[in-house]
Protein backbone atom coordinates (compact mmCIF):
# COMPACT_ATOMS: atom_id res chain seq x y z
CA UNK A 1 0.00 0.00 0.00
CA UNK A 2 1.54 3.37 -1.00
CA UNK A 3 1.22 6.12 0.85
CA UNK A 4 1.18 9.74 0.18
CA UNK A 5 4.34 11.87 1.33
CA UNK A 6 3.49 13.57 4.32
CA UNK A 7 3.68 17.45 3.63
CA UNK A 8 4.98 19.51 6.44
CA UNK A 9 3.07 23.08 6.43
CA UNK A 10 4.79 25.54 8.29
CA UNK A 11 3.04 27.23 11.21
CA UNK A 12 4.25 30.96 9.65
CA UNK A 13 2.20 29.97 6.21
CA UNK A 14 -0.82 29.37 8.77
CA UNK A 15 -0.22 31.98 10.34
CA UNK A 16 0.53 34.35 6.65
CA UNK A 17 -3.15 33.04 5.12
CA UNK A 18 -5.26 33.44 8.49
CA UNK A 19 -3.81 36.87 8.72
CA UNK A 20 -4.34 37.60 4.83
CA UNK A 21 -8.11 36.10 4.89
CA UNK A 22 -9.01 38.00 8.03
CA UNK A 23 -7.38 41.55 6.76
CA UNK A 24 -5.02 40.72 9.67
CA UNK A 25 -7.80 42.02 12.34
CA UNK A 26 -8.22 41.01 15.63
CA UNK A 27 -5.07 39.18 15.25
CA UNK A 28 -2.29 41.24 16.59
CA UNK A 29 -1.51 40.62 20.46
CA UNK A 30 0.83 42.15 22.83
CA UNK A 31 3.31 40.70 25.16
CA UNK A 32 3.89 42.63 28.22
CA UNK A 33 6.54 41.79 31.48
CA UNK A 34 5.64 43.61 34.68
CA UNK A 35 6.86 44.13 37.74
CA UNK A 36 4.50 44.59 40.85
CA UNK A 37 2.47 41.81 43.55
CA UNK A 38 -0.08 40.40 40.23
CA UNK A 39 0.00 40.56 36.61
CA UNK A 40 -3.64 42.16 36.63
CA UNK A 41 -2.77 45.62 38.51
CA UNK A 42 0.89 45.93 37.55
CA UNK A 43 2.86 48.61 39.46
CA UNK A 44 4.72 48.83 36.13
CA UNK A 45 5.16 48.12 32.57
CA UNK A 46 8.86 46.79 31.98
CA UNK A 47 9.04 46.32 28.60
CA UNK A 48 5.97 45.30 25.81
CA UNK A 49 6.56 43.84 22.78
CA UNK A 50 3.89 42.92 19.63
CA UNK A 51 3.76 38.62 19.37
CA UNK A 52 3.92 37.19 16.13
CA UNK A 53 1.08 34.88 16.71
CA UNK A 54 -2.53 34.61 16.38
CA UNK A 55 -2.68 32.33 19.51
CA UNK A 56 -3.04 33.43 22.80
CA UNK A 57 -1.82 30.52 24.33
CA UNK A 58 1.40 30.49 21.84
CA UNK A 59 1.71 34.39 22.76
CA UNK A 60 1.78 33.48 26.81
CA UNK A 61 4.21 30.44 26.16
CA UNK A 62 6.23 33.35 24.69
CA UNK A 63 5.64 35.56 27.34
CA UNK A 64 6.68 33.36 29.94
CA UNK A 65 9.93 32.20 28.22
CA UNK A 66 10.26 35.48 27.84
CA UNK A 67 10.12 36.29 31.43
CA UNK A 68 12.28 33.82 32.65
CA UNK A 69 14.61 34.64 30.53
CA UNK A 70 14.64 37.76 31.40
CA UNK A 71 15.03 37.62 34.96
CA UNK A 72 17.49 34.74 34.50
CA UNK A 73 19.60 37.20 32.35
CA UNK A 74 18.67 41.15 34.22
CA UNK A 75 17.12 40.46 36.94
CA UNK A 76 17.83 43.73 38.13
CA UNK A 77 15.20 44.62 35.99
CA UNK A 78 12.86 43.26 38.31
CA UNK A 79 9.63 41.45 35.85
CA UNK A 80 7.94 39.67 38.02
CA UNK A 81 4.78 38.82 35.63
CA UNK A 82 3.90 38.75 32.06
CA UNK A 83 0.58 39.44 30.45
CA UNK A 84 -0.90 38.98 26.96
CA UNK A 85 -3.21 41.79 25.24
CA UNK A 86 -5.88 41.94 23.13
CA UNK A 87 -7.46 44.74 22.19
CA UNK A 88 -5.79 46.66 24.67
CA UNK A 89 -7.28 44.24 27.29
CA UNK A 90 -5.15 41.69 29.40
CA UNK A 91 -6.48 38.72 28.96
CA UNK A 92 -4.31 36.35 30.51
CA UNK A 93 -1.41 36.46 32.57
CA UNK A 94 1.04 35.26 35.34
CA UNK A 95 2.38 33.88 37.14
CA UNK A 96 -0.45 33.80 39.38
Amino acid sequence: MDMAPFQAVSYRLIETTLIETTGGGGWVLTIELTRGSSWSEPVETIERRDCDTISIEFAAAEALHWLLEIQKNAPARGATHYRVIEQGQAVIGGPP
